[in-house]
């Protein structure tokens, strides 16, 4: 099997952070033995490149013999499928399906617009890749979708000693710390509200807050390792991996109800769901760090090994190639 996959940017050594998840389930599916190319849009360099992108992917197409086109995110989506001579796939991030938000509650023109041309895409694509079953529930074509959450490399993300940790990354070892992931000016990150919520624990526990953005993909397990807890306070969210990295290094998490946290917290211990406010937020933080049980987040999550889940992906293209083959006798 020979799989093109398109994508709107790709980590290498000169963006080492730049969506990290889509390398990896493109590695893994790779190590499967399927036949890999990627063609990297460079969607953030220039919009154009998009359409730029349709003839590109649409003469690779005719050069080589692909069995299948899988695009990452909706723009990438609409290349794969546009070249329309293989069976296409999409996978919906998030963002592209259930649209940009911001403030309380107020969808931006964009994110209605994202959302409208991604619902368009699963007309056109033969199959669809979703991460939870609220993205799911936005798509009225079941037949050709498949829920499938990123998988989580369990070699790189796993336990590691706490003090030595620290040390490495400059902390001391007196404070409980309180580790945040994202930029500070995304309002959908919910950065203020953390802030504010560590000020509160702050009154009766002393304890530090780590912002972490842009650092390389496998340095992360020392930032999860060398603090007491993670914080997600996004407004909206597909399948967050940062949850899922930090269950697989045991660091407990106090998140927001958003995507499939609530799903795939099931069974976990330390770990709080909490509403969007900073008081509700502290809360959690206080209740993480008087815990009884630690997080037994990786046992737990054994199902979201990034092999299993690229069994699964590879499962799916075999489906999606057969059922256009029928189609087609």
């Amino acid at each position: 099997m020979k799989i093109l996959y398109v994508v709107n940017t790709y980590a290498d050594e000169n963006n080492p952070a730049a969506e990290p998840f889509v390398k990896a389930q493109i590695d893994s599916i790779r190590e499967t033995g399927v036949d890999v190319k990627v063609f990297n849009v460079r969607g953030s360099d220039s919009k154009l490149n998009y359409f730029k992108g349709v003839i590109e992917v649409c003469s690779l197409v005719r050069q080589e013999p692909f069995d299948l086109v899988h695009g990452h995110y909706s723009y990438s989506g609409w290349i794969a499928a546009l070249q329309a001579k293989v069976p296409s796939v999409v996978s919906f991030m998030g963002s592209d399906l259930l649209g940009s938000c911001m403030g309380i509650g107020s969808t931006i023109l964009r994110g209605k617009l994202d959302s409208a041309l991604s619902i368009l895409l699963t007309h056109f694509v033969d199959g669809i890749i979703v991460k939870s079953d609220e993205m799911a529930r936005r798509i009225s074509k079941k037949n050709s979708l498949a829920i499938i959450p990123n998988g989580i490399d369990f070699y790189t993300f796993k336990p590691l000693p706490r003090k030595e940790c620290r040390r490495k990354i400059g902390l001391g070892i007196e404070y409980p710390v309180v580790l945040f992931v994202g930029r500070k000016a995304s309002i959908n990150k919910g950065y203020a509200l953390v802030r504010k919520a560590v000020g509160l624990v702050t009154q009766d526990v002393h304890c530090k807050l780590l912002v972490v953005q842009g650092v390389p993909h496998q340095d992360m397990p020392l930032y999860m390792n060398a603090s007491d807890v993670l914080v997600l306070a996004s407004q909206y969210e597909g399948s967050p991996n940062v949850v899922k990295e930090a269950l697989a290094c045991n660091l407990s998490v106090v998140t927001t109800d958003v995507g499939d946290v609530r799903e795939v917290l099931t069974g976990i211990s330390g770990c709080k769901i909490v509403r969007r406010n900073p008081k509700s937020i502290a809360k959690g933080i206080q209740a993480v760090f008087n815990a009884e049980l630690p997080c037994n987040g990786r046992k737990v999550i054994q199902h979201l090994q990034q092999e299993r889940i690229a069994e699964r992906i590879v499962h799916f293209y075999h489906t999606i190639i057969e059922e256009r083959r029928k189609s087609r006798l």
